[in-house]
């Protein structure tokens, strides 16, 4: 798929080298994984009759290494962990200002346990691209908490304001990606039946509502985003005593 989708950038650009290399870096600005040698010759490959290769190459490592640097906590600091820190996006609905302050709490909460949370009102100022930025947050985070109450199903099943856009971005990488644990819903309305969107029905949610929520709930979420769920012990070998 990528050598095609570059390939027809270069059918559709000809032979001007400085598109060729915005281009690129667009490309490059769409994989959410680290960008391999292999990839980088791969790219190379397509420009080699434009007798620039050479350019091209030091271009994308230059713009991988931006990549690694941000994955490390330089520039926007959006970049996927990596196997650091765990990055966690929260998508919710600004139906009310209570709501707003207990998303606010949440993510300070999550922050102070060790878990980088992104939110949209410390991520943005005025006159940043919203769609911009909800399309790199939900793309570059390890996670993305689905805070679900009705508000939030009817517009995202409605596909209306921000949080129906964002409900086209997840469930298009549902879709292609089959990243279906990378979404965790988060029940804070009363029934699931009535607060989950669609495409998030059959998921297993945790569920936060009261207030306080229940202390465990919590731990299952941090334990979940920290990569610490409790797993199955070994399976002994047949005819041996097990641990």
């Amino acid at each position: 798929m990528h050598r095609a989708l570059l390939a027809t950038c270069v059918q559709l650009l000809g032979d001007d080298f400085t598109d060729i290399i915005e281009i690129t870096k667009q490309f490059v600005t769409l994989c959410t994984r680290k960008l391999t040698p292999e990839h980088v010759e791969q790219i190379v490959g397509h420009y080699a009759d434009f007798g620039k290769a050479s350019l091209v190459r030091e271009e994308l490592r230059s713009r991988d290494g931006d990549t690694a640097t941000s994955r490390d906590g330089g520039g926007s600091g959006m970049s996927r962990s990596g196997g650091g820190t765990p990055i966690a996006f929260l998508s919710y609905c600004h139906e009310s200002p209570e709501l707003i302050k207990w998303v606010r709490d949440l993510a300070a909460k999550l922050r102070s346990d060790g878990v980088k949370t992104l939110l949209d009102r410390w991520e943005t100022a005025p006159g940043d691209q919203l769609p911009e930025f909800m399309e790199r947050a939900v793309r570059e985070s390890d996670f993305v908490l689905v805070v679900c109450t009705p508000k939030y199903r009817a517009r995202s099943d409605k596909r209306k304001g921000g949080v129906g856009y964002e409900g086209d971005i997840m469930t298009a990488e549902v879709w292609t990606e089959g990243s279906r644990r990378k979404f965790i819903p988060l029940l804070r309305g009363r029934q699931w039946g009535l607060s989950a969107p669609s495409w998030l029905r059959g998921s297993k949610f945790i569920d936060l509502r009261g207030d306080p929520y229940q202390e465990d709930r919590y731990e299952e979420l941090l334990d979940t985003l920290l990569g610490r769920r409790e797993t199955a012990p070994p399976v002994a070998a047949p005819g041996r005593p097990g641990p």
